[in-house]
């Protein structure tokens, strides 16, 4: 795994809190040794990676431009895919993951977005591990993943389900508009969306899951489910965001997507 703003080493210099060489300004932000020192306060880190749908995705990328998330660093690791991504400036971009943060009117917001999701089981472990690592390092301590449930069809009605590392969790979520309907919507959960949750209930995070149902078609990108994950998210998180911007941002979104240079066909599932 290497990091575009090693972690390790800033965690070395300055224990206080995660670094990154920006400029100055924002309130949650100091200067040491030449290091912006950026204080969380009671973070909670919210994963959007590729998937079933790409809801989580989409909800992620949308929350990180519309809430004008600064950049914390970047993961570079050779369990993603083989490829690189082709710029609109004829540029090449390795396939990575990266962690951004936005302030909400209690607390920290860090968004987990990226490229892809790693190609292999055991990739998808040492990549969640390494994600956790870094969380804990910045003072994470509760994790939320969305994601889809895939379907055949186009569900008429979609809902979003929750289910969570501990009973806790489950108390929390109760005024959220959500179902908890234990095995009978969701059996199991794969790749980041439950890695991120089961490996870091050992390492001592707490957290819930958000699962809309979507359609499966791998060229489908649900943007009114995204939406939905969207809503529960700002009723739980107490933050404001425009969501009818979600509209536009969804042209956007087409213009932006980038192809990899191999034509090779890459499934992701989570």
């Amino acid at each position: 795994m290497r990091g575009e703003n090693d972690p390790s080493r800033a965690t070395q210099v300055l224990p206080r809190g995660q670094v990154r060489q920006v400029q100055e300004g924002s309130e949650e932000e100091t200067l040491e040794g030449g290091w912006i020192v950026v204080k969380l306060k009671n973070p909670v880190l919210v994963e959007g990676l590729p998937g079933i749908g790409n809801v989580a995705k989409i909800c992620v990328d949308f929350l990180k431009e519309e809430m004008r998330a600064k950049h914390l660093f970047t993961i570079y690791s050779d369990e993603l895919p083989h490829s690189v991504f082709v710029t609109e400036d004829s540029l090449l971009e390795l396939p990575h993951v990266e962690f951004s943060y936005f302030k909400a009117k209690k607390r920290h917001v860090v968004l987990l977005s990226g490229t892809s999701q790693a190609t292999s089981e055991r990739g998808s472990y040492a990549l969640m591990k390494e994600i956790l690592k870094r969380a804990k390092r910045i003072g994470v301590k509760e994790i939320i993943t969305l994601g889809g449930i895939g379907h055949a069809k186009p569900p008429s009605k979609p809902k979003v389900h929750l289910v969570a590392t501990h009973k806790e969790m489950l108390k929390r979520a109760q005024k959220l508009d959500v179902l908890v309907d234990g095995s009978s919507s969701v059996g199991i959960i794969i790749g980041a969306a439950g890695l991120l949750l089961g490996l870091g209930k050992r390492m001592g995070f707490k957290g819930f899951s958000l699962l809309v149902d979507t359609f499966s078609h791998p060229s489908y990108l649900g943007f009114s489910e995204a939406q939905m994950l969207l809503k529960v998210l700002k009723q739980y998180l107490d933050f404001e965001v425009d969501e009818r911007k979600l509209k536009p941002f969804q042209k956007q979104f087409f213009v932006e997507r980038r192809k990899p240079v191999k034509k090779e066909r890459l499934t992701y599932i989570g």
